[in-house]
């Protein structure tokens, strides 16, 4: 009698231990499943602020390195210097954020329309300037304008 209740004293024991076992190997296996997940969290984070950084990056390529502007006139000669005027005018907008000049385009074109160009020492010529397009792209601003000679009185 006595070994009969060692064995099944010994059998009840080794099954709740078996029991126990088995739910801390599954307890171990889920630790492990969560611990893979949030290493790929991590790693998915880490790929992200490496986009960020470079995203970063590419906010200094996304200031304007140089001013592009096509001038309509009647003389072609007229063209040409304007066109050279109007880039040294634009040239404080160098180096500035290609969005914030997008959001305020009104500076560019308050900058030219309310100035009055002056070309040519034997004889004057004054024009008035007028923006048509303005346009960004790969750290350029293109701008379009007209340009029409003003005589002495319009510019008073």
């Amino acid at each position: 009698m006595f070994l009969v209740g060692f064995m099944l004293g010994g059998g009840c024991f080794l099954l709740l231990y078996a029991h126990r076992v088995d739910s801390y190997l599954s307890e171990r296996n889920v630790m492990y499943y969560s611990n893979n997940q949030k290493q790929k969290e991590i790693l998915k984070l880490q790929e992200q602020i490496a986009k960020l950084g470079q995203r970063g990056n590419e906010d200094d390529d996304e200031r304007i390195r140089n001013i592009d502007v096509e001038v309509r006139s009647d003389q072609p000669a007229i063209s040409d210097a304007a066109k050279a005027e109007l880039e040294q005018r634009l040239s404080p907008f160098l180096d500035k954020s290609m969005e914030w000049i997008s959001n305020n385009p009104e500076l560019v074109e308050m900058t030219l329309e309310k100035s009055r160009i002056e070309l040519g020492h034997e004889r004057p010529v004054k024009l008035a300037v007028h923006l048509r397009w303005l346009s960004f792209h790969r750290g350029t601003m293109k701008l379009w304008v007209d340009v029409e000679e003003v005589s002495d009185k319009e510019t008073g």
